[in-house]
This record gives structure tokens, C-alpha cells and sequence, in this order.
């Protein structure tokens, strides 16, 4: 009976020890895997977020010159609980607007310009902000601005003026932890004026300069006597 008893004792010690070992392992292993393999898994999701989202929301400017819906996926969880976030807002981005008397109908068109601001916020790498407007896509990121690709400012002015004007049906705003399904609508009208005289106003906050070269003009231009078409784009966002 002692002798089993002096057995049982030693295996019991073991026991005790190889437990130690192994929390000491884990002492030293946890920490440097919270250290170091967490915030690289966290930033390479967030990385891959912030492409997949970016991708997605650049193909509105192949999308927007024709009516139809564009659908956007944002915002994912990864398995450690931390979000690559992402918000997206339609806003406007200033106001056009055209005034004429005509033979007929006159013109009398005033609306905010469209604009959408897709922002990424991530835990290890600068926020994003992209944003569209009238066919073009400015970045912000590290309080600067660039301008990625150019707007679809489209005003001709010969015998006949036509004029595309880019307008917001409603001011929206998402913003979303998980994952979310966004659609962006377009639709487009089209009107035709004789023989008018009147004026186009453009406030663009984004895109001024563009439309003040295709005006000739600081923000405004007169027109007089003009058969006019006005190309009016109609944008929606929708959840």
C-alpha cells in the first residue's frame, strides 16, 4: 500500500509539472499571437475590404451614362469580431440650375447635383473616402484630395444648346457594422425647347472648374433664342 501510494504521488507531480509546462508555453504563445498574427489577419482583411469595396463602387462610373441599377455589397465581419467598416451617403454636391422662356413650354429646372461618398474606416490602415459625381470619381484619404477620373460634363453650345444636368432625388445615408446590399438607380429624361432665352447657374462644389471651362464663363452663362435640350439623370440610392 506504500509503495502504490508513493507511485500515485509521483504521477500526481507529473501531472503538475507537464500542466505548467504547457501554461507557460501558452503564457509566452498567447501574447505573441495577439502581437502579432491578429493585427496582420486584421489588416489584410481590412486590405481586402477596402479592394472589394473600391472595385464595387468604381464600376458606377461604367454604369451611371444609361439608366438601370447597380447593386454594391458593403461592410463584412471577419472571424475575430473586428469590422472593416465601410458608410456610404447620397449627398448633394451643389445645385444647377436652368431658367428659359420658350415658344411652348418653359424651362424652369432647379436640383441638388448628385453625389455618393463611399467611406471606408479600418483599424490599421488610413479611412478612405470615394466619391462620385456627374460620371466622375474623386478620392479623399490623409486630408487630400485627387481627382481619379474626370467628370462627364456634357453642355454643347452651337446653333442648338443641349445640356446633361445630374441630379439627386433624395439625400440618404447608410452605415452598417455588418454587410449590407445597397442598390444605385439611374433614369434619364429627355426634354426639348424651341427658341429659348434664359440662363444655366452651376454651384458644384466638386466639379466647378469643368463647368466653368464648358461655360466660358465664372459659375453661369445666357443663352438667347436657342432651341435647348435638356438631358436630365435622376439618381437614387435605395437599401
Amino acid at each position: 500500500m506504500i509503495r502504490l501510494f508513493a507511485r500515485s504521488s509521483s504521477d500526481a507531480v507529473s501531472s503538475v509539472v507537464a500542466m505548467t509546462i504547457v501554461l507557460a508555453v501558452l503564457a509566452v504563445a498567447l501574447p505573441l499571437a495577439i502581437s502579432n498574427f491578429i493585427p496582420h489577419y486584421v489588416k489584410s482583411s481590412e486590405v481586402q475590404r477596402y479592394a472589394e469595396a473600391e472595385d464595387s463602387f468604381l464600376k458606377i462610373a461604367e454604369f451611371y451614362p444609361s439608366s438601370g441599377r447597380l447593386r454594391l455589397r458593403l461592410g463584412e465581419q471577419t472571424p475575430f469580431g473586428f469590422v472593416a467598416a465601410t458608410s456610404l451617403k447620397a449627398v448633394s454636391s451643389g445645385v444647377a440650375e436652368v431658367d428659359a422662356a420658350c415658344d411652348g413650354n418653359n424651362i424652369h429646372l432647379e436640383c441638388n447635383i448628385s453625389s455618393v461618398q463611399l467611406r471606408m474606416i479600418g483599424r490599421t490602415i488610413p479611412n478612405k473616402t470615394l466619391i462620385f459625381s456627374e460620371g466622375g470619381i474623386v478620392v479623399e484619404q490623409m486630408a487630400r484630395q485627387q481627382i481619379l477620373s474626370e467628370p462627364q460634363i456634357e453642355l454643347n453650345y452651337s446653333d442648338n444648346l443641349t445640356l446633361t444636368v445630374d441630379c439627386l432625388r433624395d439625400e440618404r445615408e447608410i452605415s452598417e457594422s455588418g454587410s449590407v446590399i445597397v442598390d444605385i438607380v439611374v433614369s434619364m429624361e429627355r426634354r426639348e425647347y424651341e427658341n429659348c432665352t434664359g440662363y444655366i447657374h452651376i454651384n458644384d462644389s466638386l466639379f466647378q472648374g469643368y463647368w466653368d471651362e464648358a461655360m466660358q464663363s465664372n459659375g453661369s452663362m445666357n443663352f438667347t433664342n436657342k432651341n435647348v435640350t435638356l438631358i436630365v439623370r435622376w439618381m437614387e440610392v435605395k437599401v
